[in-house]
């Protein structure tokens, strides 16, 4: 499970400092809303998050959980660890805002 969560925050942070920092990908960003932006990112960690605990499950020859309810846990502690981390690294990265 740690290896699960290591794994999605590693991937989030990429995604938070490509949409932040990475010319053409940041003027994309900016033009949507906050809602919008927390809803995309949301979706983006949750996606991270499935995609990893399955790809560990499947793809790597590793036994999957024997029950679905583990396999759910496994997904939300993941995505909880992505989100986490996804957001205190926003918060510290984030571009200043542009006056004038």
């Amino acid at each position: 499970m740690t290896e699960n969560m290591s794994v999605a925050a590693i991937v989030a942070t990429i995604v938070s400092l490509l949409l932040e920092w990475f010319p053409g990908l940041n003027t994309w960003w900016d033009g949507f809303t906050e809602a919008q932006k927390r809803g995309i990112m949301a979706a983006i960690v949750a996606g991270v998050s499935i995609a990893v605990v399955a790809g560990n499950c499947y793809g790597r020859g590793q036994s999957c959980p024997a029950d679905w309810v583990a396999f759910l846990q496994e997904v939300l502690m993941a995505f909880l660890a992505a989100a986490t981390v996804n957001q205190g690294i926003h918060l510290l990265s984030k571009r200043p805002a542009q006056t004038g």
